[in-house]
């Protein structure tokens, strides 16, 4: 268990020793690409990675998943649960050779398009990662799992996606559901869209924004804009949404 909150780490160690869990190993320290220090924000079970402008951050110390794997002497990883707040690319990043191995763990990894936002980066981004490394990905749904390809639009802002190379035999039973259709991402995005949640409607923003050509050119989608647009009081949104597409004169007077 790796925990950068020093509140929280103390909190663990104390449920490790009252529980006298002998299989459980905490380390104190925020994951990264890059050995070092960090700046992070403790806020709870929302605490982030954050700069050194935030008078509220204290340091903690950097590591690489596989220089600690090697600090451990940990050779065989079976599953890895990662949930950093949107620091999850450059977590990632920092496991190069144990996800570069054939016998990569299983990976269950949150996606949240609000934090990723945070470090520049987004569910495509985190999703491209993943492919790079040769692993499927997976949305996991209540009823099963849904592979998913970086270009698909995440229209939820935080979900769970399960990533390997090859499903292991557990998970042979598991029931496999169809991809996401266009119209299926749009439904969902338009959720988030419609959202009494700011973090939520700035999600579906820049969803929008970024979204391929056979996304942002659906009819759906262009509602979708109309009405985000539509919404009062919402600048901030509406200066991250893309403009409407308006048709060709030549398709109107042609």
């Amino acid at each position: 268990a790796v925990e950068a909150s020093p509140r929280n780490a103390q909190m663990l160690a104390a449920s490790i020793a009252h529980n006298r869990f002998s299989n459980v190993h905490l380390v104190q320290a925020a994951v990264s690409d890059q050995p070092g220090t960090l700046h992070f924000h403790s806020q709870g079970p929302y605490g982030h990675v954050s700069t050194p402008e935030d008078a509220t951050a204290i340091s903690v110390e950097a590591v690489r998943v596989d220089d600690l794997l090697s600090r451990l002497g940990w050779g065989d990883v079976a599953f890895v649960k990662l949930d950093v707040e949107g620091s999850e690319v450059a977590c990632l990043r920092g496991m190069r050779a144990l996800l570069s191995r054939g016998d990569a763990p299983l990976l269950f990894v949150e996606s949240n398009g609000h934090m990723l936002e945070y470090f520049a980066e987004t569910p495509q981004s985190l999703k491209a990662v993943l492919e790079d490394f040769g692993l499927q990905v997976y949305l996991v749904e209540t009823d099963g799992l849904r592979p998913v390809r970086a270009s698909d639009v995440q229209g939820e802002t935080v979900v769970d996606y399960l990533a390997v190379k090859k499903l292991p035999a557990a998970l042979a039973s598991e029931r496999l559901l169809p991809p996401l259709g266009v119209e299926e991402q749009l439904a969902r995005l338009a959720t988030s869209g419609m959202s009494p949640h700011v973090p939520e409607r700035m999600h579906a923003a820049r969803t929008l924004r970024d979204a391929p050509e056979a996304i942002l050119s659906h009819p759906r989608a262009q509602r979708l804009i109309e009405q985000m647009m539509a919404r009062e009081g919402d600048d901030a949104v509406k200066s991250v949404l893309p403009k409407k597409k308006t048709r060709p004169w030549w398709r109107v007077f042609g």
